[in-house]
């Protein structure tokens, strides 16, 4: 299994945390966003103190989305820093090649909702052009989106036409007006409501008329081609380190230690 986690540190200097993390889940693939760059020295030696070694997959621009891998580092490929952007091209021995596109997009702090579907369309043209370029669709779009799995700019045929359903997402693509769009399935669907420990990724109690409180903003986003190696049942929303919580007593993000988001985690069996 190649295990991965994807956290929004909100530039918090947590790399005992995220060593913690790696020791607890095994982990192959650690995905950062909003990781301070003056603190990367400090991930890989609170990282490399654990019986792993990871490796830095150099940045190509002075963004703060980090990339640790615990391999030989000649196996991941970082193709494009964009502003919003990373494309990884990962080829392990014997095994299939995939993309993996790790994104930070815009947010409704400071843009409107018909800016963020913008971004999602120029999003879409760049992982269909990384696809037509390795002439497959075996991709994972990871990333802190700032919108949740329900609105437009996610479910639009014309940006990211990611459904709940496998079964739907299976049939590879839907043609509206002439036109096929492939699809993405969106498994964080699962986590909205209380049967989960957690309810989203990120928490808004800001007093307004309609307010959906948990948000689930992080996400990961997977190919038709890449479902059958996808394990549904592996995906988390984290709220613990090592049997301590990084969430309130309230239960909400502890955003004065560790971050206001919550990290997410899953496995690929490849």
């Amino acid at each position: 299994m190649f295990k991965i986690l994807f956290w929004n540190i909100k530039q918090a200097n947590i790399g005992d945390s995220i060593a913690s993390l790696a020791i607890e889940n095994d982990l192959d693939l650690i995905l950062l966003a909003e990781n301070n760059f003056s603190h990367v020295g400090n991930f890989l030696g609170e990282l490399n103190k654990t019986n792993y070694k990871y490796s830095l997959i150099q940045n190509f621009s002075s963004n703060d989305r980090n990339v640790y891998f615990r391999a030989k580092s000649n196996l991941i490929n970082r193709i494009e820093d964009g502003l919003h952007h990373t494309v990884l091209h990962i080829n392990l021995p014997g095994l299939p090649d995939f993309n993996i596109i790790l994104v930070h997009l815009i947010s409704k702090l400071f843009f409107s909702s018909e800016s963020q579907f913008a971004e999602l369309a120029k999003l879409n043209e760049i992982i269909l052009k990384q696809e037509t370029k390795v002439q497959h669709k075996r991709t994972l779009l990871i990333d802190d989106f700032n919108m949740n799995p329900f609105e437009s700019g996610m479910v639009n045929s014309t940006t990211l036409n990611a459904v709940s359903n496998r079964t739907i997402a299976s049939k590879n693509s839907r043609k509206v007006l002439d036109n096929n769009y492939y699809y993405f399935y969106n498994p964080m669907w699962n986590f909205f409501g209380d049967k989960n420990k957690v309810s989203g990724t990120y928490y808004n109690n800001k007093a307004e008329h309609v307010k959906h409180f948990w948000n689930i903003y992080d996400q990961v986003l997977i190919r038709p081609d890449l479902i059958q190696n996808f394990s549904l049942d592996s995906l988390k929303i984290i709220d613990t380190i090592q049997s301590k919580p990084i969430v309130t007593k309230s239960g909400i993000p502890n955003k004065n230690k560790f971050s206001d988001h919550l990290p997410i985690y899953f496995e690929l069996n490849i």
